[in-house]
């Protein structure tokens, strides 16, 4: 958590960067949320998700779940 503003920024200036968004200005990004999901068996990292809609704790969660990020044990 010490590092979340660092972290959202540098996240935003590769998507700027990929050409994924144009720029990073309010007109683009509307909101930044970040959540932290803990999950055994599964990778620890981070995982962007951009919508146009609100999501709720539930999708995100359910985003996360359906994601390719299980560990082989």
């Amino acid at each position: 958590s010490n590092i979340c503003s660092s972290a959202i920024k540098f996240i935003e200036d590769g998507i700027v960067e990929a050409g994924v968004m144009k720029d990073d200005g309010w007109q683009n990004v509307l909101g930044i949320r970040v959540h932290w999901i803990h999950r055994k068996g599964h990778r620890p990292g981070i995982y962007v998700v951009m919508s146009d809609v609100r999501l709720t704790e539930e999708q995100l969660e359910s985003e996360y779940e359906d994601a390719h990020f299980m560990a082989t044990v």
